[in-house]
């Protein structure tokens, strides 16, 4: 037989945050004498797990200006086709693709 449980209330230094971490798990295995003959072995296991997470955790990144990139201005030339030769300029008016990993 076995128990286990975890019973975790941890504070952050941002208020209100908080994580509260509540969970048991039990095991029971029973090996009847009369069913293991020769050969054959009869093994009866039983498993239980619960748990139950409650949190508001403090944010890790500062707020990233998603905003501003939408309103640069600019051009940007391109090909006409994959494998051609020739290029056309397209207005870049509120294309720009914003990449949280440039730095």
């Amino acid at each position: 037989m076995r128990l286990s449980a975890l019973d975790d209330h941890t504070m952050y230094r941002q208020d209100p945050a908080f994580n509260r971490d509540k969970r048991i798990y039990g095991a029971l295995r029973y090996d009847p004498a009369f069913l293991n003959r020769s050969s054959a072995k009869t093994s009866l296991r039983v498993n239980y797990e619960a748990g139950d997470i409650v949190a508001n955790r403090p944010r890790a990144l500062p707020p990233i200006d998603r905003v501003s990139p939408f309103f640069r201005t600019g051009s940007v030339t391109v090909a006409n086709n994959p494998g051609g030769t020739g290029t056309r300029t397209v207005p870049a008016l509120n294309r720009t693709v914003y990449n949280n990993w440039d730095a």
